[in-house]
Parts: C-alpha cells; sequence; structure tokens
C-alpha cells in the first residue's frame, strides 16, 4: 500500500475482497443489508438488474474502510527500511 501499487495488486485485491465477503456474509441479514445499503450509495457505478443494493456494495464499502486504514499505517521500521535507514 505505502509506496505504490504491486504488480500483483489485481490479484492482491481479489483476495482481499473474498475474504470480505465471507466475512460479511456470517454477519446478521440486517448488518449485512445497511453495510449494501451504504455501499450502494456510495458505489453506485455497481449495477443490479433489480438496482437493488447487492453483497458487492457491502464489499466495496468495506473494502474502501480497509484500504483507507492501510494507508495510514505507519511502522517505524519499515519506514526507516523504505527510506533507506537500516534498523
Amino acid at each position: 500500500m505505502q509506496g505504490g501499487d504491486s504488480y500483483y495488486w489485481e490479484e492482491y485485491q481479489e483476495t482481499i475482497n473474498k475474504f470480505i465477503k465471507e466475512d460479511l456474509e456470517r454477519k446478521p441479514k440486517l448488518v449485512i443489508e445497511l453495510i449494501c445499503y451504504m455501499g450502494s450509495i456510495t458505489h453506485s457505478e455497481i449495477s443490479e438488474a433489480n438496482d437493488r443494493p447487492s453483497i458487492y456494495h457491502g464489499v466495496a464499502e468495506i473494502n474502501d474502510a480497509l484500504l483507507e486504514k492501510a494507508g495510514s499505517y505507519s511502522n517505524s521500521s519499515i519506514r526507516k527500511h523504505l527510506d533507506g535507514d537500516e534498523v
């Protein structure tokens, strides 16, 4: 995440989304519906034949939050290595 996308980013994203979907599907029905509805507002480009929020809206919503957290994560040892300062 930090320092740019990997060559394998699409595969990573597919794996992340699979884990998100599996975890989301274990939640209570009302929680799933709420998260999917929230995602449908943010991710209206994900189309459904019946225009109802789908599980993919929920996955996209959680993925956005996850990547936002990952993008702001900082580990001092990793940062030193990336900056060329050995630990």
